[in-house]
């Protein structure tokens, strides 16, 4: 510039004023150039600080909003503050959203239920799903005006005012929330295909997560073969580990952090595109699942929007979230999916749950009966007493031995007693008396006692689970004459026989020649008398093998003499077989009720099967099965109370299945769900320590918040369903109705009358049968409960009440007219106890991308 000011005085003094003139120009419009660009340098700064500040002012927001939504799903696990439960999007859970929308009249259609995690919006939770754009006016945002927070492009939330927050100018922050439950999804991971043709039935039997029909999902796919489709699911998961499904199920299903192996399960990344504004597939950016299957993940609508429909046509949306268009490829799979969930076999106060299979000693049995105390309604009559029977029901019926089990729930109770194999009954007492032809005084009198084994061995051989032990002092006693030893060496398959026998009048014992049939009779020298009482007993030893007592495990009274009969009638000293008869003939499953004939005259039967039945009705398929449960839902075959004469409250002949089972149609029983268990991580480890407390589940479905469409891919549950989709259907408009609003325990599966079905099919519904049915025990006690509870107990270990991974949709902006901001956030509270010695885990928190 000095330079400059120099040459201009040197041109002036030369003379050259024109030339002057010119440079001073040029200098001025060079300084004013230099100023305008400092002011413009200044403005961009304060643009940038201003966009920072604002960025971080929405970060700020973003931060607020998921510590709040942490906040909620802490207090909300079992046993912190009160929490219920349950997890269903209702009254008791403002902050769960629902994951599908309904139709409430022709053509409008609504969510059940936005979330509310600030309680600010007021009770009735319902929002008209209408068509809103991603960027609203300043007239729209408002505290209680609907927003779109998934940012597909329908409302779906509404807008509340963040309290004690506002931008560095003092504006309002304003946020759209929308949680949705990970477990109302079909985890990619977990699941995998059922096929009801299978002939291994350890695929199709409920048991393990990979039940769940993920292949479902495939069926679009008419470019590949089926097997093409599963190779491609297990290859893609298998990576270079071996391509093996029971061994990715323990490497994988059963493993919690990185796989135990060289495993490639679909990942975070696959997660999020998933997510992304809830059923819009941006299509800049490809995942891994979507190479999966065709037409599973790789369809429209798309992000950045291309089609007008997807903004303005509301019905297209709708079918693509609700599954109601008559065309099934409309239906979108993306929001059913997901790559990560999980639920905790824990009970109210955030305890592991008992595993019914893992029932040893006098500790476990305290702990059973203390879980089912707590899970039986307390207004049912003598609950102590039905927790302890059924303890030791439980217990008899899984272990492998035959051994009763004795249980003393504290000093002042008396002794309870299990029901074990093997199952023996009196099933008939008989009599032969013969005059003699010349002492008319004098009466020649034989006796038999019949007992009846309801199950044997094809060969006849023995089997603990059938047959007493030859040295286990089995008793049979006649009161006023005392008791002898039962030898079982001597025994038959089903039939066993004791004799009192005079020779001058042989009491025949017929053993027929079907090797299902006993052949040896047996003698003893003893004889009744009317009035006495014959009892069967067994013995009770204590866990350490040491003798405690006999207990009675049958009995019946020998009725009086009949002089129209000609029972137990000298009068009748004719020579003829007479006998007294219990309902044994199959089958009938009557056993353990005690029908017998009463006064009636029959003809002996000794050693087959007798002719009394007693038309009766009711039958009660009881006898224990000696092998772990499958599904936890086969408690339902357990007693409540004694199937002994030794009890407090043993069964007898006016009882029905409805007054001696754990019915789950009932509330008194529906409970103990949140307390028992099968399923249970241990299973896969065990012996490792890692493992004996583990209570996290992976890709189990929540009842409360799958939409049918994913209820229906449960195992079995399209079995003779005429369109295969009622019965899911049924269990979610069940759940969904103004009365009910959410399953608080699994048993209230059983209040849907779909669910009760095969209890009245006329059907066996055995797996050997055409169409395959889901019973694999071939019984012939049909349309019992055990017939009706079949697909409850199929799915009860696959499915839960709750969940502990949720997706969260948050828009916050600044101001009515300020800038916003979209992320996706994942949660996962698996960790979080009521004890503090956990902690919520935030998996992910992703922007979501412009539409455009």
């Amino acid at each position: 510039m000095a330079e400059m000011r120099r040459q201009a005085k040197k041109f002036a003094k030369d003379g050259s004023v024109g030339s002057a003139l010119i440079l001073t120009v040029v200098l001025t419009s060079l300084l004013a150039i230099v100023g305008v660009l400092f002011l413009m340098m200044a403005r961009v700064n304060r643009i940038t600080a201003s966009s920072i500040s604002k960025n971080k002012e929405l970060d700020s927001a973003v931060e607020t909003v998921i510590a709040k939504i942490s906040n909620e799903l802490v207090l909300d696990v079992p046993g912190v503050a009160g929490a219920e439960y349950y997890d269903y999007p209702g009254p008791e859970d403002r902050w769960l959203a629902s994951l599908e929308p309904y139709e409430k009249t022709t053509g409008n259609y609504y969510w059940r239920q936005i979330s509310d995690v600030y309680e600010k919006l007021g009770p009735n939770l319902e929002l008209v799903a209408k068509i809103i754009p991603d960027h609203q006016d300043s007239s729209d945002v408002n505290e209680g005006k609907p927003a779109d927070a998934d940012g597909d492009g329908v409302a779906d939330s509404k807008w509340v005012e963040l309290a004690d927050m506002t931008s560095s100018k003092g504006k309002p922050v304003y946020a759209a929330i929308r949680i949705v439950d990970n477990g109302g999804m079909l985890n990619v991971n977990t699941a995998y295909k059922f096929d009801p043709t299978d002939p291994n039935a350890q695929r199709i039997d409920g048991s393990s997560q990979m039940q769940i029909n993920l292949m479902g999902l495939s069926e679009r796919d008419h470019t590949h073969t089926p097997q093409q489709k599963i190779d491609s699911l297990l290859s893609l998961r298998a990576g270079s580990a071996p391509n093996d499904v029971s061994s990715y199920e323990q490497n994988v299903v059963w493993r919690y952090g990185s796989p135990n192996g060289a495993y490639t399960p679909f990942d975070i990344s696959d997660e999020l595109k998933l997510r992304n504004r809830y059923i819009l597939n941006y299509n800049l950016m490809t995942s891994r699942i979507e190479g999966l299957w065709t037409n599973a993940y790789d369809g429209e609508p798309y992000v950045p929007r291309t089609t007008p429909s997807q903004l303005t046509d509301p019905c297209d949306w709708f079918w693509k979230t609700n599954n109601s268009s008559t065309d099934v490829n409309q239906y979108d799979y993306r929001h059913i999916s997901t790559t990560y969930n999980m639920d905790r076999i824990i009970d109210p106060n955030d305890k592991k749950m008992v595993n019914v299979n893992r029932i040893n000693d006098i500790n476990d049995i305290n702990s059973l009966y203390s879980a089912l105390l707590k899970g039986l309604d307390p207004c049912l009559v003598d609950a102590d007493k039905v927790a302890a029977q059924i303890a030791v029901n439980l217990k008899d019926y899984i272990d492998s031995d035959s051994d009763v089990t004795s249980f003393i729930p504290d000093v002042n109770s008396p002794a309870y007693y299990g029901f074990e194999r093997p199952c023996i009954y009196i099933s008939e007492l008989a009599h032969r008396f013969l005059r003699d032809t010349e002492d008319t005084n004098k009466v020649y009198k034989s006796y038999a006692i019949e007992l009846y084994k309801p199950y044997t061995t094809e060969e006849g051989d023995p089997d603990p689970n059938i047959d007493p032990n030859p040295n286990n002092n089995w008793y049979l006693r006649v009161d006023g004459i005392g008791k002898t030893p039962i030898d079982w060496s001597k025994g038959s398959k089903h039939f066993y026989v004791m004799r009192f026998e005079d020779p001058c009048t042989p009491l025949p014992v017929t053993f027929a020649l079907d090797p299902n049939y006993g052949r040896i009779p047996v003698d003893a020298n003893y004889h009744f008398d009317a009035g006495n009482t014959i009892s069967l007993l067994r013995p009770v030893y204590d866990v350490n093998g040491v003798y405690l007592c006999h207990i009675v495990v049958d009995s019946r009274i020998v009725p009086g003499p009949n002089a129209t009969t000609g029972w137990l009638d000298d009068g009748f000293a004719d020579g003829i077989a007479r006998s007294i008869q219990r309902d044994i003939t199959p089958p009938s499953h009557k056993c353990i009720r005690r029908l017998w004939v009463g006064a009636a005259e029959a003809n002996s039967t000794l050693g087959t099967y007798n002719d009394y039945q007693s038309g009766d009705p009711n039958v009660i398929q009881a006898h224990p099965a000696n092998a772990p449960f499958t599904n936890v839902g086969e408690i339902g075959m357990i007693l409540t109370k004694s199937a002994y004469f030794r009890g407090p409250n043993p069964v007898g002949p006016n009882d029905t299945e409805a007054t001696v089972r754990i019915d789950f149609t009932k509330p008194e029983f529906r409970q103990i769900f949140k307390y028992l268990t099968v399923i249970d991580p241990y299973n896969f480890h065990p012996g490792d320590a890692n493992y004996v407390n583990e209570t996290r589940i992976k890709g189990r479905i929540n009842i409360n918040t799958a939409p049918w469409f994913v209820l229906a891919q449960l195992p079995w549950m399209q079995y003779e369903d005429s369109n295969a989709t009622s019965r899911a259907k049924a269990i979610s408009d069940y759940r969904d109705s103004p009365s009910q609003q959410g399953f608080w325990n699994i048993g209230e599966l059983m209040l849907v009358g779909r669910m009760q079905d095969l209890g009245a099919d006329g059907k066996d519904n055995w797996n050997i049968d055409t169409p395959k049915g889901p019973d694999f025990t071939n019984d012939t006690a049909r349309d019992d409960f055990e017939e009706r509870d079949l697909i409850f107990s199929r799915i009860s270990n696959l499915v839960t009440v709750r969940s502990d991974v949720f997706t969260a949709y948050i828009l916050v902006r600044i101001g009515t007219d300020g800038p916003q901001k979209r992320i996706i956030a994942i949660f996962d509270r698996s960790n979080v106890y009521s004890s503090d010695d956990g902690r919520m885990r935030v998996l992910a928190v992703q922007p979501v991308a412009d539409p455009r």
